[in-house]
């Protein structure tokens, strides 16, 4: 069987692909835009009435008692940022550069600030960030890095030096 490609198709084939061609693209409107349709005309939606709010009652215990530890305490916890000193080999100059971030509280009076070693090693410089946004210049005093811990010594005016209640 010889098939002539160069051959035009017939003027049926032609009108039935045309009609095939619209009614896909007819359909694909449908599909995309009846959802949108429908809620503009408002259909299928049910009537909304806001529902009642039931009032909070009082916090359970075990909640009140986490509530009033975060209020006694947050005084005494600190942001600390730490930076570090890297050596652009290439431009021959040394920069401080953003090295680490963390937490850590106020262990006394004279302005020691218990924190995680890994927060600060490697660092050159640290600083101790309270709630308000006031922030002091922090020396490294003590680290065990075998117990991930490291004491910071800030001077700061006493307000801020709110300790840590430890233990009962």
């Amino acid at each position: 069987m010889d098939i002539d490609y160069n051959k035009p198709a017939s003027p049926n084939q032609a009108q039935r692909s045309l009609v095939a061609v619209w009614l896909l693209m007819l359909t694909l409107l449908l599909v995309l835009f009846f959802p949108w349709v429908k809620s503009w005309l408002g259909l299928g939606l049910p009537n909304g009435e806001p529902r009642p709010v039931t009032p909070r009652g009082s916090l359970a215990d075990f909640e009140q008692t986490t509530v009033d530890l975060f209020r006694e305490t947050s005084p005494s916890v600190v942001f600390i940022s730490t930076r570090a000193r890297y050596a652009d080999r290439y431009m021959r100059r040394v920069q401080e550069v953003e090295a680490g971030t963390g937490s850590g509280f106020v262990w006394d009076a004279d302005g020691h600030v218990v924190t995680n070693f890994h927060v600060i090693e490697g660092a050159s410089s640290a600083q101790v960030l309270f709630a308000d946004q006031t922030s002091f210049e922090a020396r490294l005093v003590g680290a065990s890095p075998d117990h991930d811990l490291a004491v910071l010594q800030i001077n700061a005016p006493k307000e801020y030096l709110r300790p840590l209640a430890i233990g009962e």
